[in-house]
């Protein structure tokens, strides 16, 4: 129920960032996902750029627009420029764009039979036993976009 919390405090328009390290264990990150997809509507997902492998799923109760003119005029503001000159990492509004992997209708149905966490089943909390006696693969991209079919 995390994300039914953040939705009462969301303000029209507002997004909602959540970032998942991948290379983990498919079923928690694939339950992470579910959860994510089943309470924003409107949402993308774009892969991690540069070294580290993660997904960074945005979610929204008011529609998102994904405009690559828009983004590439963002990225040629003199405070983006400064906030990216702060990492070691340079990122490119070409990069941002090429990493996007897909919106709500294509994840929903990727992850539709995984279950959600919740209050009630907080399934990724109990993985001892899981972890210690079941093998499940590592989430990696090339596995995310099989599943995605992409």
């Amino acid at each position: 129920e995390f994300y039914e919390h953040i939705t009462r405090r969301l303000n029209p328009g507002g997004l909602v960032c959540q970032w998942l390290l991948l290379e983990a264990r498919e079923d928690d990150l694939s339950m992470a996902m579910k959860s994510f997809v089943d309470m924003f509507p409107p949402m993308l997902v774009f892969q991690t750029v540069g070294q580290t492998k993660g997904l960074f799923m945005i979610g929204s109760l008011s529609p998102i627009h994904f405009d690559d003119r828009r983004i590439d005029s963002v990225f040629r503001s003199a405070n983006v420029k400064d906030d990216l000159a702060e990492t070691d990492n340079v990122v490119t509004a070409r990069e941002i764009i090429d990493s996007y992997l897909g919106d709500r209708e294509l994840f929903y149905e990727a992850f539709s039979n995984v279950p959600a966490v919740t209050d009630n089943h907080p399934r990724t909390e109990y993985f001892l036993l899981r972890h210690n006696f079941t093998e499940v693969p590592m989430m990696t991209i090339p596995r995310l976009l099989r599943r995605l079919h992409k």
